[in-house]
Formats: C-alpha cells, structure tokens, sequence
C-alpha cells in the first residue's frame, strides 16, 4: 500500500497525456522523494552503525519505534484538536443561533474572495489553452492532438469574453512537450482550486439563507426554508424542530463530546496507571464484557473520529482539497493514505491506557514489544501521549487563531498604518463589524443574481 499509493497519487497529478508517461512520470517523481528521504535515512544509518555497530534487531526495533512516534505526534496533535475544536464548535452553533449566523456572515468575505481568486486563474488557463486553438500552422502540427485534448477540458458554460488573459502563446516554436504538460498540470489543479472554493462559497451562502429563515421565523412561529423542501411539510413542526428540538439534541450531545473528551484527555495523560479513566471502566468487574466492548469502540472512534476531522479541515499549503463533488484523486489519495498513517498509532495508543499486566493483545505484543526494545522508544511512548496538553492548550485558547492574524499581511498593515494606539483601539471590533456587514451585502447580492436569473427564464 506504502508502494502503489503514491505512485497512483503522481499518476493523477502528472499533467502527462498518455498513460505509458504518465506512469513514468509518477515512478521518476517517486524516485527523487525516495532518494531525498533515502539519503538522510543512509547518513542516520551510517551513524547508527558506527556509534552501537550492528545488531539487526536493535536495527528493527529502531526503525518500527521511529516510524511509530512519528506517527503518533501527528495523530495526537490532530486528535487533540479535534477533541475541543468538535464539541466547542457543536456547542456555540447551537446555544445561540443569531450569534452563529453572525459568524457566518464573517466569515464568508474571505470564501468569497477565495472563490473570486480561483475563478480567475481558472479562467486564466482556460483562455491559455484556447488561445494555443488560434496559433496559426496548429493542426498540422505534432502537438494538434494535444491542444485539442487541453481544449476539449474547457466547460462549456465558462464565460471567457472579458477575460484579460496573463500569457498567450502566439507561435508552434513556443510550444514543447513540457510545457503543455505544465498546462495540463497546472489546469487540473486551478480547477480542482476553483471547485473547493465554489463549493465552499455556497456551503456558506446555503448556511447563512437557512440560518436566517430560522432565525426569522421566531417572530411568526412557522418556519419556511428557501433552499430546500424539507420533508415535513407542517410549518409550525418544522418551527418547533428547527428552533427549539434540533438545537437542544446538538447540545446535549456536545455535552456528551465534552465528557468523552475529558475522559481520553485524562487517560492520555495518566496511561498506564490505575488512575486512567479508561483503565478503571475496562478493568472494573462490575461492568460486563459486552459493555466493554461498546465502550471501547465508543472511544476509540472518538479518538479517530477526532483526528480524522482535524486532518480534512486543515488547508495544507492550498493544495489538497476534500469535499463531496468532484474532489480530484490526488487530494483523495493524500487523505487516504495519512487517514492509515493515524489509525495504528492512535489503536496503540488506546491500548496504554490499560494495565499491560492484565490484558495482553497480539497487536501489543508486536508492536509494544519492538517499540518499548529501545531506551529512546519507550521512553518516547511513554512521555510523547502526556504532552497532549501542549496542543489541548493552544486549541482551547485559540493561540492558533491569534498567531494567524499575528503573522498575516493584514495585521501588518494595520500597524504599519496605525499612528496612535488609542485610535486604533477597538479597531478589531470595527473590523468584524465590517466584514459582518460585508456578508450581508454578498448574500443580498447573491439573493438579487438569482431572482434576476429566475425572471430572465421566465
């Protein structure tokens, strides 16, 4: 699996034509991470042997360990994120609903820009591609077939009749097999940029539209959704469903999220002792093997669940995009294969939270036995799953938020900008209140193409 899956990851990345380069291009892509990561781990081997000498299994020993903690910092991190960002973001979603709605209208100037952006680069190549249809000598040449492949690409509803195109190719001698298998690279991955950000553009739109029918419908006591027909078709049902019942169950269970989390918090913190949480229910007599069972799968999906969730919401570096339509194979491959990476360490994990005297797995023995064979390996595995505190506090006091805003352009220039300190007190509230009322122009807008759209059908 370690072998195919990036080689079928390149595979679709490539911006080759046929399959025969296709595949070759992923194996030489393949081939030069391989020796990037081969040559560090030789100069680590190299050292390894001349400081303890041979032993193949220390060597082995070595090697799972390494590979286990590595992976198992990645997984904790993810997983205690998600552990307080998942029940937080549950609770203040639905304990005061004109609040939420308030957020969304925040938050959806920086999806609409975003969308705007990748709108116009995917535009951008499209006019790139269409403009290599208009280079004279074209279909006799030996690149017809592939102008024509990148053209055929194209949607047809894309509108590119005012678009200022960045760079136009005007002669063949341009032209190389390099650079139209850049353009088809580059293009698969404007369009998988611009389909994340349509995508998310409406999730928020949809969000806001349903939020303030709602919200509204507290004055009149019946409720009337303008995105969907749900199917319970009593309005005053719906009022009380939508009002009152939904938010109160999405609270309750929060709550519920909120013990599980304290709960695989504290036995993280105190694994292998009597005092772990988990330890005590698993190991209690009064409590039947049935119902240990549950539990257990209760709280490991918990804890997967939750490293899962942080994993796919994290943009990383605006490359890998996951969402329900049209999520190209490349981004669904890079989730797939880190979504294995964090299940094993994560299932160890789960097992240090028990007394290792009194229940033994194949899987502990296997993998603990070569993981705890070296000094360093067990010490890590011992003390790496109580520094979970670190990310549990920088999640719990949003430092990751404040860095953000701390490092990016626009705080830069708003201290670049500031001359007194009392006249930019307060600005950040000036600020959200802004781009709160920026979002409510952008749904009106959005609320008046439509309806003008509808009218021109009609």
């Amino acid at each position: 699996m370690w072998f195919f899956l990036p080689l079928i990851q390149e595979y679709y990345r490539s911006g080759e034509f046929s399959k025969i380069n296709k595949l070759k291009d992923s194996i030489k892509e393949n081939l030069k991470f391989q020796l990037i990561v081969g040559s560090l781990g030789l100069v680590a081997l190299i050292y390894f042997f001349i400081r303890y000498g041979f032993n193949f299994d220390t060597f082995k020993n070595l090697l799972i360990g390494a590979s286990h903690v590595y992976s198992l910092i990645l997984s904790l991190w993810l997983m205690s994120h998600g552990l307080v960002a998942i029940p937080r973001r549950r609770w203040n979603n639905n304990f005061n609903l004109d609040y939420q709605l308030e957020n969304l209208y925040f938050e959806i100037p920086k999806a609409y820009d975003e969308y705007n952006e990748s709108a116009y680069n995917f535009k951008d190549i499209c006019s790139i591609i269409r403009s290599l249809q208009n280079i004279h000598g074209i279909e006799q040449s030996v690149f017809h077939n592939e102008v024509q492949f990148l053209a055929s690409l194209i949607p047809e509803d894309i509108n590119l009749r005012h678009h200022v195109v960045s760079a136009e190719f005007t002669s063949i001698q341009q032209l190389s097999s390099q650079t139209l298998s850049r353009l088809h690279q580059t293009f698969k991955k404007e369009k998988t940029n611009y389909n994340s950000s349509l995508y998310g553009f409406n999730k928020y739109k949809l969000n806001i539209l349903d939020l303030q029918d709602i919200t509204e419908s507290k004055s009149a006591g019946i409720l009337r959704f303008r995105t969907f027909n749900p199917l319970i078709k009593n309005e005053k049902v719906l009022y009380y469903l939508y009002v009152y019942i939904i938010p109160t169950f999405n609270l309750l269970f929060a709550s519920f999220q909120f013990i599980l989390s304290f709960i695989i918090i504290e036995s993280e913190i105190l694994h292998s002792t009597k005092f772990s949480i988990i330890n005590i229910l698993l190991l209690s007599e009064r409590i039947t093997s049935t119902l240990k069972l549950a539990l257990s799968i209760v709280f490991l999906t918990y804890m997967v669940t939750s490293a899962l969730i942080s994993l796919t919401r994290i943009k990383i570096f605006k490359i890998y995009h996951l969402f329900p339509i049209n999520s190209n194979p490349v981004s669904v491959i890079f989730f797939i294969m880190y979504s294995n990476r964090l299940t094993i360490p994560l299932s160890f994990n789960f097992l240090t939270f028990l007394n290792n005297n009194k229940i033994q797995s194949q899987f502990n023995l296997f993998l603990g036995e070569s993981i705890n064979a070296s000094i360093v390996g067990g010490f890590l595995n011992s003390n790496v799953p109580r520094l979970i505190i670190i990310p549990l506090l920088l999640t719990t006091f949003n430092v990751y938020d404040k860095l953000k805003k701390t490092i990016s352009w626009d705080y830069l220039m708003d201290f670049l900008d500031s001359d007194d300190d009392d006249e930019s007190y307060g600005r950040g509230t000036d600020k959200r209140e802004s781009l709160i009322k920026e979002g409510k122009l952008i749904i009106q807008r959005e609320l008046n193409s439509t309806q003008n759209n509808l009218n021109d059908t009609l």
